[in-house]
C-alpha cells in the first residue's frame, strides 16, 4: 500500500476526536527529525512511551503508516533511519492535509517544502540501525555500570556514618 493510501486509510479509520491528536503526535514526530537530523534522540520514540501509545501506536493503521514512511521496529523502539528529508517533508504536507480536513474552516494550514538530493540505500539503513543497537547497547552497559557506582558509593557512605555514629558512641 502505498503511503498516500495509508495516510488516507488511518485518516478514513480513526475516530473524528482522536484523528487530529495521532496526526499531532506524527507531525511533531517528523519535524523533529527534520529540525534535528543528526540527533538520534529525535530519531527514535520508546513503543511504551506513554502518549506516543496513546495516540499512535495503539492503532494499527498508525503503525503500518510510520513503518510505510521509514521508521522501523527495533526492540522497545521505533526508530526513523532514513536520511531522506525531502520525502519527510512530502510525508509532512500530506498529514497537515489530512489534518486539514478535520479543523474547522477558519484555520488554515501551510505546508512547507524542504529539498535535498539525498539518497538513502539499504545498506546505509541496516548500517544506521546496526548503530542504533551498538549504541543502546553500550548505553545500558553504561546504566548497569553507574547503577553498580551508586550501590558502592552507598553501601561506602552507610559503613562510614556506622563508623562515626559508633565513635560518637564511645565518646
Amino acid at each position: 500500500m502505498e503511503l498516500e493510501e495509508q495516510l488516507s486509510a488511518l485518516c478514513s479509520s480513526l475516530p473524528n476526536s482522536d484523528v487530529i491528536g495521532t496526526i499531532d503526535t506524527l507531525l511533531k514526530l517528523f519535524q523533529n527529525v527534520i529540525d534535528h537530523p543528526l540527533e538520534e534522540q529525535y530519531r527514535r520514540v520508546r513503543m511504551a512511551n506513554k502518549t506516543f501509545n496513546e495516540k499512535v501506536w495503539q492503532y494499527p493503521e498508525a503503525q503500518q503508516f510510520l513503518l510505510l514512511s521509514g521508521w522501523v521496529e527495533a526492540g522497545e523502539f521505533v526508530v526513523y533511519i532514513e536520511d531522506n528529508a525531502s520525502n519527510l517533508q512530502n510525508v509532512l504536507d500530506s498529514m497537515k492535509s489530512c489534518k486539514s480536513q478535520f479543523l474547522p474552516s477558519s484555520v488554515p494550514v501551510v505546508p512547507q517544502t524542504v529539498v535535498t538530493n539525498s539518497q538513502d540505500t539499504d545498506t546505509n539503513k541496516e548500517e544506521r540501525l546496526k548503530k542504533l543497537r551498538e549504541d543502546q547497547k553500550r548505553i545500558q552497559e553504561e546504566k548497569k555500570r553507574i547503577s553498580a557506582q551508586i550501590k558502592s558509593d552507598r553501601h561506602e557512605t552507610n559503613q562510614r556514618e556506622a563508623r562515626i555514629s559508633v565513635s560518637i558512641y564511645y565518646y
